[in-house]
This record gives C-alpha cells, sequence and structure tokens, in this order.
C-alpha cells in the first residue's frame, strides 16, 4: 500500500497530467512541455479553477479521443469554458492550474501543512524501497516515475501562493479527486 502522502502527490500529478493530455487532445502543441510557468495566484483564480474543474470533469466523461474531427469543437469548449470563469484563455488556466497543483501537492489534507513536494517524494522513495509488498519491478518503476517527478518539479516562487492554497485545500482537494 502507498503511503497516504504519495497517494496525494500521485493525484496532484495525475491530475496536472489530464489536464495537460485534455489541452493536447484539443490544442496542438509543437513539443510538450514539463516547465511551469509561476504567477502569483488570486481567490478568484482559486474559484475559477474550482468551477472550471467541475466543468472538465463532466467534459472528461464524453470526450473520445478517437475523433479527430471533435478537437476543433473541443478546443473551442475549453476556451469558451476559460473564459467564463475569468482565465482570458485556456493557456491561462493550464498555468493557474499548474500553480495550484504545484502546491496542493505538498499540503497534508490532514494537518494543512505545508511541505515542498520533492521533500515528499524523496521520503516516498524511501518508503518504498522499505516495502517488501512490492516486486523488484514495481519498486523500480515507482522509483524511476518519482525521481523523474522531483527532477521536474519546481520550487514554488511565491511563497504567498502556499497560503492561499491552503486556505482553499478542501475545496481544490474536491475537484482533483
Amino acid at each position: 500500500m502507498l503511503p497516504r502522502r504519495m497517494s496525494i502527490v500521485v493525484k496532484a500529478v495525475f491530475a496536472s497530467a489530464l489536464l495537460t493530455l485534455s489541452a493536447a487532445a484539443a490544442v496542438p502543441q509543437s513539443e510538450p512541455s514539463f516547465e511551469i510557468k509561476q504567477v502569483r495566484l488570486t481567490e478568484q483564480h482559486i474559484r475559477g479553477f474550482v468551477e472550471m474543474q467541475k466543468v472538465l470533469a463532466e467534459m472528461a466523461k464524453t470526450i473520445d479521443t478517437e475523433e479527430k474531427a471533435r478537437e476543433q469543437n473541443i478546443a473551442a469548449r475549453l476556451e469558451d469554458l476559460a473564459k467564463q470563469n475569468s482565465f482570458g484563455s485556456f493557456e491561462n488556466f493550464d498555468v493557474v492550474a499548474s500553480n495550484i497543483t504545484l502546491v496542493i501537492s505538498g499540503i497534508d489534507p490532514d494537518t494543512g501543512k505545508y511541505t515542498n513536494p520533492k521533500e515528499l517524494m524523496r521520503a516516498d522513495i524511501a518508503d518504498i524501497n522499505k516495502d517488501t509488498t512490492l516486486t523488484d519491478d514495481e519498486r523500480a518503476e515507482l522509483v524511476k516515475d518519482l525521481e523523474e517527478a522531483i527532477r521536474t518539479t519546481p520550487e514554488v516562487e511565491f511563497p504567498e501562493n502556499v497560503e492561499l492554497v491552503r486556505k482553499f485545500a478542501r475545496e481544490i482537494e474536491g475537484v482533483i479527486n
């Protein structure tokens, strides 16, 4: 069984990946990028993110990624949804979502305490290496994935984002879980 904090990090990484995949399916991109453009978050960003995540979850149930003909329709829907939630564009929403995901992955849902996500992932690697219920292949795959996540996870540039995300953590967790 994975440690509780690891499942939180995995969920946050999954939520971010889902957003990226949704955007990629709808908006062609030249090359995938793991770089996060960091911004100072506002309450309006957080509220818009929560509302938009609710709609995206419903949209994800209906999106058929096999149908290329629907890509323009999906892109238009995503752009409209972003504008309705005060983001101006889906790209701006993605920036905010990445910033929220970066912070929420370090917030303990029970205590509300923030820990750098890289520190959590390093602790998770230590736990995984001690876990006797995992096969060597499972352990190697989990460690590899976490090491990649550590490599690509930036430090939080705006410490005030931590307090703001912590304030709305329950709402955010409710829409990404």
